[in-house]
């Protein structure tokens, strides 16, 4: 809804004008201190904005601080130690691939985009999102006795960093000095 609501704010000039000013925008009268009248509003979300990842990163200790892995589904451990294996050594070569591709189709050149060439390569190898052990203790009821789902998914994230440790720097050191040649 956020999203709908910002762009019929942003394709409505006069509306954008009560929140912003630019030179695309009409020019209408401003608050008294010479800012548009819902400036107010753009300060305050820059303001809430930027706490959301620190207030992220506190949920996401909170979640498993408290997390015990007490029962997990048979065989569910060979599914994650798949996945956690394509997703941290696969990926990373399909992100080579990319950024290659992206280059002989001369959308992005190794003289002018380094920077982000490298940093498209880095998303490939990243872990899974942290948004799913979010999603599942959100939904998963408090007074719940068997909390399967969230033992499932935080098994699977906690698979995936000792695997980080070695697949970023070796990503990241191939990119540098074959890739890059640097």
């Amino acid at each position: 809804m956020s999203v709908i609501l910002a762009l019929i704010i942003a394709f409505i000039p006069w509306v954008k004008a009560l929140f912003v000013t630019s030179s695309h925008t009409p020019h209408i009268r401003q608050a008294p201190d010479d800012q548009p009248a819902l400036s107010f509003i753009m300060d305050f979300t820059g303001y809430v904005g930027a706490a959301s990842v620190p207030f992220g990163l506190l949920l996401l200790g909170a979640t498993l601080g408290r997390l015990k892995l007490k029962k997990l589904y048979p065989g569910f451990w060979k599914s994650a130690a798949l996945l956690v294996i394509l997703r941290q050594c696969v990926m990373p070569i399909f992100g080579v691939l990319w950024c290659d591709r992206l280059v002989k189709a001369g959308w992005l050149s190794w003289e002018n985009d380094k920077m982000l060439l490298f940093v498209i390569v880095i998303d490939w190898a990243l872990p899974t999102m942290t948004t799913i052990i979010y999603f599942t203790a959100s939904y998963t009821p408090v007074d719940a006795t068997e909390t399967v789902q969230i033992d499932c998914v935080s098994f699977f994230l906690m698979l995936q960093y000792p695997l980080l440790v070695v697949s970023l720097p070796f990503l990241v050191t191939y990119f540098l000095k074959v890739q890059m040649k640097m």
